[in-house]
């Protein structure tokens, strides 16, 4: 079959996607590459930060636990979301951070294909 990697944040990933990726996955070999900044899964203690979308600037203040608290829950209900849709449509799926070379992650996803294929 085909092999399809598919390299994202997946932040806009919704049932109509979960859907269509499980269709995809019936004619071709799947791998979802989730792709994320270390700010996405925990923010920094006791600092105060200036957020943006381009157009609204935002204070955040990171000296409030529970603020800290919600915002890895958040991150793992997402991440959890994520890998039940990938594991109901019988997709791999990991996470990568954007800390790391991709070049070298890329190669070893590559190499580990490959020996699957060999067995």
């Amino acid at each position: 079959g085909i092999a399809v990697f598919i390299i994202s944040d997946f932040h806009d990933i919704d049932s109509s996607c979960e859907r269509d990726l499980s269709v995809l996955s019936r004619h071709s070999d799947i791998e979802l590459i989730h792709t994320y900044d270390p700010l996405e899964q925990r923010l920094p203690k006791h600092a105060t930060l200036s957020v943006s979308d381009g157009e609204s600037r935002l204070r955040v203040d990171t000296f409030d636990r529970r603020l800290l608290e919600k915002y890895e829950q958040d991150w793992k209900k997402f991440t959890e979301n994520l890998q039940r849709a990938a594991t109901s449509s019988r997709i791999r799926s990991q996470s990568v951070s954007t800390e790391k070379a991709a070049e070298a992650h890329l190669i070893a996803l590559f190499a580990a294909k490959q020996s699957r294929r060999l067995r």
